[in-house]
């Protein structure tokens, strides 16, 4: 059973410490946290009061704003990414010195996608572990760790556009329940569109495709919806999926159109411009 608590915030942050004055004279706050949902605030100032989300702190009031987004704030981890290989792999050539790479990679880039991906309230895991492993697929991530192929690895030296999309996933960590097209295409929209943009794509079939095939041709459905539709996508539906509030109808909003209707756009696209042996994106 999930535990609900109900906090008067000016009365609890002054009992630990918290001074009153850091909030505005004459406004009293507040909180309902039940399990591990989104806290619930509420605002009362001046004779209004005002219900939101912890994940909605952009529409408090000016003068309270600042307070609140301190208080969600957790302090970050220090990065703590490590690497082990398990017995099956460490027979693969060079899977030391690669798997160093892996992490220098990881290092550098977290940061990155730490600040791109950035939602209110929310700070992304960053200590894991990554593991390689000889088994079959290519790689995946769970919590706290990210699972490489050996195998891969030694057929695929240099993928590491792999590596940045199983990490666009730690930094995802979004709720269960969003639709897994919209979380693999934003793994590798990230890895196409910013870390490897001028790589060789895939081919596809337009007449076959959909925009729920996930992956590479998610990914390139989204570039072309961000050049041609909505500058700012990706970032929109990052926070929508990690708040759980993502909905089809977004792109409605978004983009003037349903997802049907701008796939058929962007499938015309291709076909006009050759584009289906360049994984449906023009260079």
């Amino acid at each position: 059973m999930k535990k609900t608590f109900l906090f008067l915030l000016t009365l609890l942050f002054s009992a630990y410490g918290f001074s009153q004055e850091t909030l505005p004279r004459g406004v009293t706050l507040f909180m309902m946290k039940t399990g591990d949902e989104p806290a619930k605030l509420i605002i009362i100032q001046r004779g209004q009061q005002i219900e939101l989300s912890e994940t909605e702190l952009d529409k408090a009031p000016d003068s309270v704003r600042p307070y609140l987004k301190s208080l969600f704030t957790v302090p970050p981890q220090p990065f703590d990414i490590t690497y082990r290989i398990e017995d099956s792999a460490k027979d693969a050539p060079g899977i030391e010195e690669w798997a160093k790479k892996a992490v220098e990679l990881c290092v550098e880039w977290h940061p990155k996608l730490e600040k791109y991906l950035a939602t209110d309230g929310f700070t992304p895991p960053r200590k894991f572990e990554i593991i390689f492993r000889k088994m079959e697929g290519v790689a995946f991530a769970t919590q706290g760790m990210i699972v490489i192929s050996s195998d891969w690895v030694t057929a695929r030296p240099d993928d590491w556009g792999m590596v940045i999309h199983e990490l666009v996933h730690i930094v995802q960590s979004y709720r269960r329940g969003g639709p897994g097209w919209v979380t693999e295409g934003i793994a590798d929209y990230i890895r196409h569109a910013q870390f490897e943009p001028k790589a060789p794509m895939r081919s596809f079939n337009p007449d076959r495709a959909k925009y729920t095939d996930a992956f590479q041709i998610t990914a390139v459905f989204f570039i072309w919806l961000e050049e041609n539709k909505c500058p700012d996508l990706v970032q929109q539906l990052n926070k929508l999926m990690r708040t759980g509030t993502y909905d089809d109808t977004f792109f409605v909003t978004a983009c003037g159109a349903d997802l049907d209707t701008l796939w058929a756009e962007y499938i015309t696209y291709v076909k006009e411009n050759n584009l289906q042996s360049n994984g449906g994106r023009r260079r």
